[in-house]
């Protein structure tokens, strides 16, 4: 029997050190854009004193510099994350930002005519949870939530959040090229692709450009979340390639928009239609 058990704590031993050993290279080599670590960081721990937030999808992330918003008198720091909507920021403010920062003068609060394409915004809280401290991974994952508790274990470690890219792995691959780390600016991050004339051709994406009851309530209870401790919220879209002014006037999801600042009395900044540039007919 004494024998058995030295075999089983053997291999315990030794089956913990390799899921270590793979979950550390995983941890290093993935693929995964390395700004995801650099906002939770800041989030957690801050280093930068902000004024004002920056919360949205990739169009944030790559589309708002906070620095060009300096002029403004008041500081930003862009926490937009690649893949997100309304319901992820409803976690992410309440659990990670209001604990850890006073309370911020500015939101700008980036929205998309695709917001409910789950395609395009695909990402959930429980995604992140790899990078959330110990004790705040332990109170979600054993607290009175909603969040999947498979999900929260599964994206925890990056051997099994990454099972599906091994080959960045295998190659020892950091981050992703289209991502210009040289650039990155208090969350802001550019973004590099060559130009494809069939990625902005809006009539195969004219369907995605409604907006679902469960987005839209989503969207109105982060706003008055965000506005509970006083924060001046302002809804922007940032300028696109490729679509003309007059089809955003077709899409119920930028009239939901309107409908939203109407009613709370805030601005709502489209660079598309009223403050249409060069910038939405430009290539560079």
């Amino acid at each position: 029997m004494r024998g058995f058990l030295l075999k089983l704590l053997l291999f315990g031993g030794i089956a913990f050190t390799l899921f270590a050993l793979a979950n550390a290279v995983a941890g290093r080599y993935n693929g995964e854009p390395a700004h995801y670590a650099a906002q939770f960081k800041e989030a957690f721990r801050p280093q930068f004193k902000e004024d004002g937030i920056i919360l949205g999808s990739s169009h944030a992330t790559h589309g708002i510099r906070p620095t060009l918003l300096d002029r403004t008198g008041t500081r930003f720091y862009n926490y937009a994350l690649n893949g997100t909507s309304p319901d992820y920021y409803l976690e992410w403010y309440s659990r990670v930002f209001r604990p850890n920062h006073p309370v911020p003068r500015a939101c700008i609060l980036h929205v998309d005519w695709f917001i409910s394409n789950k395609g395009w915004l695909f990402r959930e809280f429980e995604h992140d949870s790899q990078y959330l401290p110990a004790r705040v991974f332990r109170d979600l994952l054993f607290g009175d939530n909603d969040l999947r508790a498979s999900d929260l274990l599964m994206n925890r470690y990056p051997v099994l959040k990454h099972r599906k890219n091994l080959k960045s792995t295998i190659a020892l691959r950091k981050g992703d090229e289209r991502f210009v780390a040289e650039g990155y600016d208090r969350g802001f991050v550019p973004y590099r692709i060559p130009y494809a004339p069939g990625n902005f051709h809006l009539p195969q994406r004219i369907r995605m450009t409604t907006i679902s009851r469960k987005d839209s309530a989503d969207l109105y209870a982060l706003v008055d979340l965000v506005r509970k401790d006083g924060t001046q919220v302002i809804l922007l879209m940032a300028p696109e390639f490729g679509i003309d002014s007059l089809s955003y006037t077709t899409m119920s999801s930028i009239r939901c928009f309107e409908r939203l600042a109407k009613a709370e009395g805030i601005p709502f900044l489209n660079y598309n239609t009223d403050h249409r540039s060069w910038l939405n007919d430009r290539v560079d």
